[in-house]
C-alpha cells in the first residue's frame, strides 16, 4: 500500500440533514423553528449542503432576529456560493475587536498550541482571553480537543490568514502578523521605522519561535520521524559515522573477496540507523542486496532462522517464496550465490551462530567484492572474523555535547540546524521589535535545562528522541519536572543507563491513557503493521497527519510501517512481569497462547483484549463460542490456521480486528455477529466467493478486508454488505479472473489493491464512480484499460507496473490530484497524454515503456521529485525539464538512443541528488554540473562515447566509472574524496 494519509470525502448533507445541522446551530430549540421557514430556506439554498458552512452560518444566526437573518441574507446575495472564505468571515465580522484579534493570532500561529498556555499568553497581552475563546468555540470557529489543544478548520485557519494579507496584499511590512520567513527576512533588511508587524513567526525553514508581546516556546502537531528501518531521512550527527563505515567497507579494493564491517554499539545509540544509510547509499554498487531487521529476534521464534534464510534468499535472487521452497537453504544456492556481488546488513544479531548460519563460517558463499554489515551490541560476535582479518570493527560512541544538544532541540522544539545560529537571528528581531531583555532570558533557562537533561539521558540518542516530544511545547516547569525524575537515574548505576529502561518507564508514565493503550497494542500485535491500517483500531485517533497519540510510542517509516525501538518492546515485557507496580496494565489483557488449556480457566479472563493464536504447525483446531463466551472484552483476535464451529451471537460485542490468514473452506459457524469489526485479515486463506462467511458475519462497520494470497478466488465475493469498507487487498489472488462490479458501490472506497492478480484483465465500468479512490494498484495484471470516469478525481496514486496489455487513458492528465505514477514496463504505452502537466506529480516511471518524448506540457509538473525513464526510448533531455526545480532523482540509464551533450541548464537544478544515465551514448558532461550542490551520485557506466570529466561538485558520495574513463580522469579523481566504481 502507498497512500499516505485517510481522507474521506465530504459529501453534501440532504435537505433533511442540513436542516437539522442548521437547527442544532442557529436555534435554542433545535427541533422548533424560531425563524420564518423561507429565511431558513435561503439559508440552507445558499450553503448547498456544506457542513462546515452550515454549522458556522447556524453559530453566528443564533439568537439574532428575523430582520438580523435577512441582513445577513443580504450580504450573503453578493457573494458567489463557491468562495467559502468570504461565507466565513461574515461570522468573524460579528465579532468584537477583542476576539477579531484573538482570533487571528490562532489561526496565523497559535494552531494546535495548549489552550492553556495560550490562555496564559493572551492574558499577558492584555487580551481577556477566556471570554474570546469561548465566543470563538461558540461561533464554531475554534475548539478544543480532548488534549486541550486549540484546533482551527483548514478553511477557517486560510480565512483568518487571507484576512491578515488583506491589511497589504504587496507590502508584507505592513501587515499586523508575519508567518513566512521570506517576508520576515524582507523586513528585517528594511528601516523598522514604519513597520506596523506586531507580531512574527520565525521558521528558517523549521525553526519555530513566536514573539507575541511575550515569549513562549512552540507547540505543533509532532511530526512523523522517517527513521524506520525502511526510510532514513537526514539523522543528526550521521554524516561523518556513515563516511567512517564506508571506508571501513573499502569497495573499491577488488583483491578484497569477502569483507563483514561489525558496528558495535550499546542498545538505543544509532547503529540500525547508520547501517540504514550506508545500505541506501551503497546499494546500487552490488549486484543484490538485502536488508535483515532484526535478527536476533526473530531467530528465537521457531524455525526463525530458517524465515531469516528464506528472506536473504529471496532478496539476492530478487523473487518470493516461503521457508518450503528453498528447503535446501542457502547452501543449495552456493553454485548461483558464488558469482552475486552482493551487499547484506543483518541488523541485531546476538548470537554468533546465526552469522555462521546466514554467511558462512569462511565468508566463502558470496561473490568476489561482497560486504555484510552486521549490527550488534555484543561485540564477541565478530572476534573470530577479526582474528582472520575478515571483518573489522566499528565502534559507535556516544554523541557529542554539540550533537546531542542539536538532537534534542530538533524533537522539543522543532529546530533545525545550530540553536545558536538561529538565536543570533532571533536576538536581532526581538531588539528591531522593541522587545524587552527578559526574553533572552527566558530562552537561556530552557536552554540550560536542555543542557543538564541531555547529561542525564548518558546522550544516547534513542533516549533523546523519546524525551524531546514528551517535551515539545510544554513550560518550563514540565522540564524541570522531567529533569528532577530522570536525574536519579544515572547516579544509580552506569548499566541501568545503559539499557535506559528506567528513563523509558517515566517516558511511558508521562503518556496520557489512550496512549498507554496503542503503545501496549503496537508491542503485542501492531508492531510491523501498516499504521494505516492499525489505525481503524483507535478510532478517535488519527495517526496521520498529526502524532500526537503516536510519538513517542513508535515511527511511521517511509513505507507507512509502524516501527517500535526493541528498548520500548522490552520495556513492555519488563512491566509486565512487575504487574504490581503499574496497575493500569494487567497481564491478561494481552495473551499469546501455546497452551490451549490456559483459555479454559475462566477466572480472569474477563479482563483479556487481545489473543493470539498459530496452529501453522499444529493440527487444525476447531473453537466453539463456549471458548470465548468469559472474554467479552476481545478488541484483537488472532486465530491463524484455526476453524471456528457454533453459534457466535454476541460473542465478541467489542472485537475491532479479527486476524484469520488461513481460514478453512468451509465456514460451519453460525450467527456469527461482528458488529465492532473494522479490519478483517483473512490472507493466504482458502475462501472463495461462495465462502459461507460472506453471507453469515454481520460486519456491517468494517473498513479493511484482507484476501492476499487467496488463491482459491476466481471471482470476488460481492460487496453490498460492506457499505463502508476504505481499504481492500485482492493482492496475489493469482487464479482472479473477474471483480464483481459491486465495487462501484464502495462509495468510502479510498484503496484498491490488485497488484498480482495476474489473469485479471479488466476492471468493472463501475470502478469510475468512486468518488473517494485515492490509490489504484493494479500491477502485474493483465489489464487493458482503466475505466476512469468524470468523478476519478480524488485519485492521488495509480501503480501499474509490468501491466504488458495496458493502454493509457487520456483521462489520467485530468486526475488533478495524482501525486504518483508508476507506468514501468507497460511496453504498448507509447506516450504520455498533453495534459499530464495539469497533475500535481512528485513521482513518475515510465521506464520500459516506448515513449519516445515528453508533452510540452510537461515542463508544468513544478512538485516532480522522482522521474524514472530508464530503458526508454528518449533521445535528448528535453529543454522544459531544467524548469523542475524540485527533481531530486533522474534515471535515465539504458536510454540507448540518448546521445549527445547533456545541457548545461542542468546547473539549474539545485535539488538534485541522483543522477543515472549508465549505458547511454551521451557524449560530454557541461561544467556547470559542478554547480549541484546536493549531488549524491553521479552514474555513467558503459558510457562508452563519454572521454572526459568537468569539474565534479564536492558533495558526490558515489562516481559509477568504466575502468577506461576512471583512468583518462584518475588525476581528477584524486583531488575528490568520493567512492569510485
Amino acid at each position: 500500500m502507498e497512500i499516505e494519509h485517510h481522507l474521506y470525502e465530504v459529501k453534501p448533507l440532504d435537505d433533511i440533514e442540513a436542516c437539522e445541522l442548521l437547527s442544532n446551530h442557529a436555534f435554542t430549540t433545535p427541533k422548533k423553528l424560531e425563524i420564518r421557514t423561507d429565511l431558513v430556506d435561503r439559508v440552507l439554498n445558499y450553503a448547498g449542503g456544506l457542513p462546515l458552512a452550515l454549522v458556522v452560518l447556524g453559530s453566528f444566526l443564533l439568537g439574532r432576529r428575523e430582520d438580523e437573518w435577512e441582513i445577513t441574507l443580504e450580504k450573503l446575495s453578493w457573494i458567489p456560493n463557491y468562495e467559502i472564505n468570504e461565507v466565513l468571515k461574515i461570522s468573524y465580522d460579528g465579532l468584537h475587536e477583542n476576539e477579531k484579534e484573538i482570533f487571528l493570532h490562532i489561526a496565523c500561529f497559535f494552531n494546535q498550541w495548549s489552550s492553556e498556555y495560550v490562555k496564559k499568553v493572551l492574558n499577558n497581552c492584555d487580551f481577556e482571553a477566556a471570554i474570546g475563546l469561548q465566543i470563538l468555540i461558540e461561533r464554531s470557529l475554534i475548539k478544543i480537543d480532548e488534549y486541550g489543544l486549540l484546533k482551527v478548520t483548514g478553511l477557517i485557519q486560510l480565512m483568518g490568514m487571507d484576512i491578515v494579507r488583506q491589511e497589504c496584499r504587496d507590502d508584507p511590512g505592513r501587515r499586523s502578523r508575519l508567518w513566512l520567513y521570506d517576508d520576515v527576512v524582507d523586513i528585517l533588511s528594511r528601516d523598522m521605522g514604519d513597520c506596523a508587524v506586531t507580531a512574527i513567526v520565525l521558521e528558517p525553514p523549521k525553526l519555530t519561535e513566536i514573539y507575541l508581546k511575550e515569549f513562549k516556546l512552540p507547540s505543533f502537531p509532532l511530526e512523523s520521524l522517517q527513521t524506520s528501518v525502511a526510510t532514513i531521512e537526514h539523522v543528526i550527527g550521521i554524516d561523518d559515522r556513515v563516511k567512517d563505515v564506508i571506508k571501513l567497507l573499502d569497495i573499491e579494493d577488488y583483491e578484497v573477496g569477502v569483507r563483514i564491517v561489525g558496528i558495535h554499539g550499546t542498545n538505543g545509540i544509532g547503529k540500525t540507523t547508520i547501517a540504514k544509510a550506508v545500505y541506501d547509499q551503497l546499494s546500487s554498487c552490488f549486484d543484490s542486496c538485502s536488508f535483515l531487521a532484526e535478527v536476533g529476534e526473530k531467530a528465537e521464534n521457531v524455525g526463525g532462522i530458517q524465515f531469516v534464510q528464506t528472506k536473504l534468499i529471496c532478496d539476492i535472487l530478487e523473487q518470493d517464496g516461503d521457508v518450503a521452497s528453498f528447503e535446501g537453504g542457502i547452501k543449495f544456492f552456493l553454485d548461483v550465490f558464488r558469482n552475486i556481488k552482493v551487499l547484506i546488513v543483518l541488523d541485531d544479531v546476538e548470537d554468533q551462530s546465526h552469522l555462521n548460519d546466514l554467511v558462512g563460517d569462511q565468508l566463502d558463499w558470496f561473490g568476489p567484492g561482497s560486504r555484510i554489515i552486521v549490527t550488534s551490541e555484543n561485540g564477541e560476535i565478530l572476534q573470530e572474523y577479526v582474528s582472520r582479518r575478515l571483518a573489522r570493527i566499528y565502534e559507535v560512541n556516544e554523541m557529542d555535547n554539540d550533537r546531542a544538544f542539536e538532537l534534542f532541540c530538533n524533537h522539543a522544539l522543532g529546530i533545525h540546524g545550530s540553536i545558536f545560529d538561529h538565536l543570533e537571528t532571533a536576538k536581532r528581531i526581538i531588539e528591531a521589535m522593541g522587545q524587552v531583555p527578559p526574553v533572552m532570558e527566558v530562552i537561556g533557562s530552557y536552554l540550560e535545562t536542555a543542557k543538564r537533561i541531555i547529561e542525564a539521558t548518558g546522550q544516547v540518542p534513542f533516549v533523546i528522541e523519546v524525551i524531546g516530544p514528551l517535551l515539545r511545547g510544554k513550560p518550563i516547569e514540565d522540564w524541570l519536572k522531567i529533569e528532577d525524575l530522570i536525574k536519579p537515574q544515572k547516579e544509580k548505576s552506569q548499566e541501568r543507563l545503559k539499557d535506559c529502561r528506567e528513563t523509558l518507564k517515566i517516558c511511558y508514565e508521562a503518556l496520557h491513557e489512550k496512549q498507554k493503550q496503542i503503545f501496549w497494542d503496537i508491542a503485542w500485535f501492531a508492531n510491523g503493521v501498516d499504521s494505516r491500517i492499525a489505525s481503524y483500531m483507535w478510532p478517535d485517533q488519527d495517526l496521520l497527519p498529526s502524532h500526537h497519540v503516536l510519538m513517542p510510542l513508535a515511527k511511521i517509516g517511509g513505507d507507512n510501517v509502524l516501527w517500535m525501538h526493541k528498548l520500548l518492546k522490552r520495556l513492555s515485557r519488563t512491566m509486565d512481569k512487575e504487574e504490581p507496580k503499574y496497575p493500569g496494565r494487567r497481564s491478561r489483557q494481552y495473551m499469546h497462547v501455546t497452551d490451549l488449556e490456559v483459555i479454559n480457566k475462566k477466572e480472569g479472563m474477563e479482563e483479556v483484549e487481545a489473543l493470539s493464536f498459530d496452529f501453522k504447525n499444529l493440527h487444525l483446531h476447531s473453537f466453539t463460542e463456549t471458548d470465548f463466551k468469559s472474554m467479552p472484552s476481545i478488541r484483537f483476535l488472532k486465530l491463524d490456521h484455526a476453524k471456528m464451529t457454533g453459534n457466535f451471537e454476541n460473542v465478541f460485542p467489542n472485537l475491532r480486528w479479527l486476524r484469520w490468514q488461513g481460514c478453512p473452506r468451509d465456514f460451519v459457524a453460525a450467527e456469527f455477529s461482528l458488529t465492532e469489526l473494522v479490519i478483517l485479515d483473512l490472507s493466504w486463506s482458502k475462501v472463495t466467493e461462495d465462502w459461507g462467511g460472506w453471507r453469515l458475519i454481520k460486519m456491517e462497520q468494517l473498513k479493511v478486508l484482507n484476501l492476499s494470497g487467496c488463491t482459491d478466488l476466481l471471482i470476488s465475493p460481492t460487496f453490498f454488505t460492506f457499505p463502508n469498507l476504505e481499504i481492500l487487498i485482492l493482492e496475489r489472488c493469482s487464479r482472479l479472473v473477474h471483480l464483481d462490479p459491486s465495487v462501484g458501490g464502495l462509495k468510502k472506497l479510498l484503496c484498491l489493491n490488485l497488484k498480482s492478480c495476474t489473469e485479471l484483465n479488466r476492471l468493472p465500468a463501475e470502478l469510475g464512480a468512486l468518488k473517494a479512490l485515492k490509490e489504484l494498484l493494479i500491477d502485474e495484471t493483465s489489464m487493458r484499460d482503466i475505466p476512469f470516469g468524470g468523478d476519478s478525481k480524488e485519485l492521488e496514486t495509480l501503480s501499474a507496473s509490468n501491466c504488458l496489455s495496458l493502454s493509457l487513458p487520456d483521462g489520467v492528465g485530468e486526475l488533478v490530484k495524482l501525486r504518483c505514477l508508476s507506468l514501468s514496463n507497460c511496453h504498448l504505452i507509447r506516450k504520455l497524454p498533453g495534459s499530464i502537466g495539469q497533475s500535481p506529480l512528485e513521482k513518475l516511471d515510465i521506464s520500459g515503456t516506448g515513449i519516445s518524448e515528453m508533452p510540452d506540457s510537461f515542463g508544468n509538473l513544478q512538485r516532480l521529485r522522482v522521474l524514472k525513464m530508464d530503458y526508454c526510448f528518449i533521445s535528448k533531455f528535453p529543454s522544459f525539464i531544467w524548469r523542475l526545480h524540485s527533481i531530486e532523482e533522474i534515471h535515465a540509464s539504458s536510454c540507448r538512443n540518448l546521445n549527445g551533450e547533456i545541457p548545461g541548464d542542468i546547473g539549474k537544478l539545485k535539488n538534485l541528488r541522483i543522477l543515472r544515465l549508465r549505458n547511454s551514448t551521451i557524449t560530454r558532461l557541461p561544467p556547470e554540473i559542478v554547480h549541484l550542490p546536493k549531488l549524491e551520485i553521479l552514474d555513467v557506466l558503459h558510457c562508452d562515447m563519454l572521454q572526459e570529466l568537468p569539474a565534479l561538485p564536492s558533495s558526490l558520495v558515489i562516481v559509477h566509472l568504466s575502468p577506461k574513463l576512471k583512468e583518462k580522469v584518475s588525476d581528477l579523481l584524486m583531488e575528490h574524496c568520493f567512492i569510485t566504481v
